[in-house]
């Protein structure tokens, strides 16, 4: 059998190999910048305020909650709905051009855990077969009001330092998740 029969599909493979690793590398690198970060702390206070507005407003089942989408393509929703005392607080995580992998869905959820002050050992988490993440808490009415309260600053070097090397998680307390918008 002549060389080239075996050489031309085995760099076909590796090219195609290498423009993955590439493509990839391209689309989840900017999302873990400390600018990201800091960008992504931004959104979650101007989401915050629209989901308390929206929660004044008594907003129906049927609106779509507050999203924003950063310069990163992290699309990020949140509401606040109240089931009978408690306050139940849902975000919504993904990248809507692609799939959203557990290290991005997960990586976030705790960063916004960690940005309103929520216990993570008590934060619910799901992704969705679409790959959409969702991050629920329950909180009652002093929670609440000190999740609302609040002041959302960038994350500290340290918070940076422990968010690259991916050291902390969520405990996972799954929740079922449907492809139904939330």
């Amino acid at each position: 059998m002549p060389w080239p029969v075996l050489v031309v599909p085995a760099l076909l493979a590796i090219i195609a190999v290498a423009y993955f690793v590439v493509r990839r590398r391209r689309i989840y690198r900017p999302l873990f910048t400390p600018e990201h970060y800091n960008e992504v702390a931004g959104l979650l206070v101007a989401l915050r305020e629209s989901a308390l507005d929206e929660l004044k407003l008594g907003a129906t089942s049927d609106s779509a909650p507050p999203a924003l989408v950063s310069s990163a393509g992290l699309a990020l929703s949140y509401s606040i709905a109240r089931n009978g005392e408690l306050f139940v607080h849902h975000f919504a995580i993904s990248l809507p051009a692609h799939r959203t992998p557990h290290a991005v869905g997960d990586r976030f959820a705790h960063f916004l855990a960690n940005r309103l002050g929520l216990p993570t050992d008590q934060v619910r988490l799901g992704a969705s077969q679409s790959t959409v993440h969702h991050m629920e808490f329950d909180a009652d009415r002093k929670k609440h009001y000190g999740i609302a309260t609040l002041p959302i600053g960038p994350p500290s070097e340290s918070e940076l330092e422990e968010l690259r090397l991916n050291k902390r998680r969520i405990p996972c307390h799954p929740m079922d998740v449907s492809d139904t918008p939330n």
